[in-house]
Protein backbone atom coordinates (compact mmCIF):
# COMPACT_ATOMS: atom_id res chain seq x y z
CA UNK A 1 0.00 0.00 0.00
CA UNK A 2 1.59 3.23 -0.74
CA UNK A 3 1.57 5.90 1.66
CA UNK A 4 -0.33 9.00 0.40
CA UNK A 5 0.77 12.40 -0.30
CA UNK A 6 0.86 15.06 1.95
CA UNK A 7 1.56 18.84 1.70
CA UNK A 8 4.83 20.42 2.07
CA UNK A 9 3.78 22.65 5.26
CA UNK A 10 3.34 19.23 6.87
CA UNK A 11 6.94 17.96 6.83
CA UNK A 12 9.08 17.52 9.67
CA UNK A 13 12.77 18.82 10.08
CA UNK A 14 14.72 16.53 8.69
CA UNK A 15 12.89 14.53 7.03
CA UNK A 16 13.99 13.29 3.09
CA UNK A 17 10.71 13.49 0.99
CA UNK A 18 9.71 13.22 -2.92
CA UNK A 19 7.51 15.44 -4.79
CA UNK A 20 4.71 13.87 -6.13
CA UNK A 21 2.68 16.57 -7.50
CA UNK A 22 2.65 20.66 -7.84
CA UNK A 23 -0.47 22.49 -7.83
CA UNK A 24 -1.27 25.93 -8.54
CA UNK A 25 -0.86 27.62 -11.84
CA UNK A 26 1.07 27.15 -14.70
CA UNK A 27 3.59 30.02 -13.55
CA UNK A 28 4.50 28.37 -10.38
CA UNK A 29 4.74 25.19 -11.75
CA UNK A 30 7.25 26.37 -14.30
CA UNK A 31 8.81 28.60 -11.98
CA UNK A 32 9.42 25.63 -9.77
CA UNK A 33 10.30 23.80 -12.52
CA UNK A 34 13.03 25.97 -13.56
CA UNK A 35 14.62 25.77 -9.92
CA UNK A 36 14.81 22.38 -10.40
CA UNK A 37 11.44 20.74 -8.17
CA UNK A 38 9.46 18.45 -10.70
CA UNK A 39 8.08 14.99 -9.91
CA UNK A 40 10.31 12.97 -8.69
CA UNK A 41 13.03 15.02 -6.82
CA UNK A 42 13.86 14.02 -3.88
CA UNK A 43 14.60 16.84 -0.98
CA UNK A 44 15.46 17.32 2.39
CA UNK A 45 13.94 18.97 4.53
CA UNK A 46 16.24 22.03 6.63
CA UNK A 47 13.55 24.24 8.42
CA UNK A 48 10.27 24.41 8.36
CA UNK A 49 9.17 27.40 9.67
CA UNK A 50 5.54 28.02 10.83
CA UNK A 51 3.78 30.18 9.71
CA UNK A 52 6.71 31.16 7.28
CA UNK A 53 9.02 29.87 4.67
CA UNK A 54 10.63 25.97 4.30
CA UNK A 55 14.08 25.85 3.50
CA UNK A 56 14.74 22.36 2.14
CA UNK A 57 18.06 20.53 0.28
CA UNK A 58 18.28 19.23 -3.05
CA UNK A 59 21.62 17.94 -4.43
CA UNK A 60 24.18 20.54 -3.53
CA UNK A 61 21.28 23.02 -3.19
CA UNK A 62 19.41 24.90 -0.60
CA UNK A 63 15.79 26.78 -1.47
CA UNK A 64 13.93 28.88 0.76
CA UNK A 65 10.49 28.55 -0.57
CA UNK A 66 7.84 30.33 0.65
CA UNK A 67 4.47 29.49 2.37
CA UNK A 68 2.60 30.41 -0.39
CA UNK A 69 4.83 27.88 -2.76
CA UNK A 70 5.47 24.99 -0.56
CA UNK A 71 1.32 24.70 0.31
CA UNK A 72 1.01 23.36 -3.64
CA UNK A 73 3.64 20.85 -3.33
CA UNK A 74 2.47 17.66 -2.34
CA UNK A 75 5.08 15.37 -1.18
CA UNK A 76 5.44 11.61 0.26
CA UNK A 77 8.12 10.07 2.87
CA UNK A 78 11.36 8.65 1.21
CA UNK A 79 12.36 4.94 2.77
Amino acid sequence: MTEPAFCLTLASEGEEIMVVRITGGRGLQNRLRNMGLKEGTVLKVLHCYRPGPCIVLFGNTRLVLGRGMIRSIFVKKCR
